[in-house]
């Protein structure tokens, strides 16, 4: 009986995520909890292949949109893809970034600060 509950559920989610459902949303409307939703998944190969499945095939609708929108002129589309596949359509700020060889994050050595005197920071507070 708890087998099949639990394949029917599984069966609910992938549905549900081939529709474009959030893992939350695909559980809520299975009944289940997140939680028992990743267990099946590192549990289950089956399960964690379907899962699969459904992404893969709403990213391959979500291309198809955006193959569509190109096709029909939307520039906006056109600019977005290619910008994230050929460097030379990114904006200059964002090949300046991307071709400058100092890294983005420094490191600095940061003198000990003084103990503050918690009363005294208030009280110069209150002052101004």
């Amino acid at each position: 009986m708890k087998q099949r509950i639990r394949r029917k559920a599984k069966r609910a989610i992938v549905k549900s995520l081939e529709q474009g459902a959030t893992v939350s949303q695909a559980c809520a409307a299975a009944g289940v909890s997140r939680r028992v939703f990743y267990e099946w998944l590192h549990k289950d190969p089956d399960f964690a292949g379907a899962v699969e499945l459904a992404y893969t095939k709403q990213i391959a609708l979500a291309e198809t949109a955006l193959f569509r929108a190109i096709e029909a002129g939307d520039l906006k589309a056109a600019m977005w893809f290619l910008e994230r596949r050929a460097p030379e359509y990114r904006p200059p700020s964002m090949q300046q970034q991307l071709a400058e060889s100092e890294p983005l994050i420094e490191l600095v050595e940061v003198e000990p600060a003084h103990e503050l005197d918690f009363c005294e920071v208030l009280a110069q507070a209150s002052r101004t």
